[in-house]
């Protein structure tokens, strides 16, 4: 699918599964039918690029796209400061909650580290070292075992995965086979694995439980800047330097 005058920068998947919104440096975004392969909506109006956007989370309401400071068709939203962090020096590149009950926020910047915080206090509770380079991006969820599991994505063209229960919090698994870094790292909703988006311009398939690869995926002729799951699990979408994959 082609219709951003630039990279790609960001997706997101309606629950549904049938819509697929995308972010542009050419500071739109497009919302997509999947099964068409059309686009189906058009927002511009942004001043500079266009990195995060969400569907709603209840899907009995209105389908409405959140990508910036926005008003609703019936009510404006009004954003409120609730706590801070404080004491970086670094462009935070990711950040994600940890943990069915979401106590602790892990969050990546220009660092080989991932730091990981306490939210009632607000402070450092644990380093997570491993990578010898950035760390790009976060995921996380809840292993077969029931317990939480962190997978990061590095510019040293590794990801690791950091079961959150263990008290040392050391990488178990480190995948390599990427040749550039990984710019984007996903959970399967469905199965034990994890899928990678890399600058090598592939798109690779592991399996959470032995860190082997299950598949590599090409196609793209540049950069691979995101891949998601979407129709729960059984399709992936992927977005480079130039266009869209499904």
């Amino acid at each position: 699918m082609q219709g951003h005058d630039g990279p790609a920068m960001a997706m997101a998947c309606h629950a549904s599964g049938g819509l697929l919104a995308t972010a542009g440096a050419d500071r739109k975004v497009l919302v997509w039918d999947v099964d068409g392969g059309f686009c189906t909506h058009y927002f511009k109006g942004h001043k500079d690029v266009v990195t995060t956007l969400m569907f709603h989370p209840d899907t009995n309401k209105t389908l409405f796209l959140f990508y910036s400071l926005v008003v609703h068709l019936e009510e404006k939203f009004k954003l409120m400061l609730s706590k801070r962090l404080v004491g970086y020096n670094e462009e935070i590149l990711d950040m994600t909650f940890l943990g069915e009950e979401e106590k602790f926020l892990a969050v990546a910047t220009n660092l080989e580290q991932v730091q990981v915080y306490d939210l009632e206090s607000m402070s450092c509770s644990y380093v997570l070292a491993g990578h010898t380079e950035i760390v790009l991006y976060l995921d996380t969820c809840v292993s077969s075992s029931g317990r939480p599991l962190l997978v990061t994505g590095s510019k040293d063209n590794s990801l690791s995965f950091l079961p959150l229960w263990l008290p040392d919090l050391v990488s178990v698994v480190v995948l390599k086979g990427h040749k550039r870094g990984i710019w984007s790292v996903e959970f399967s909703p469905v199965d034990q694995c994890v899928i990678t988006a890399s600058g090598d311009k592939t798109i690779k398939m592991w399996a959470i439980a032995n860190g082997s690869c299950l598949k590599t995926f090409e196609g793209h002729t540049s950069s691979v800047l995101r891949a998601s799951f979407l129709t729960r699990g059984t399709q992936f979408v992927s977005c480079g330097m130039r266009f869209i994959l499904l």
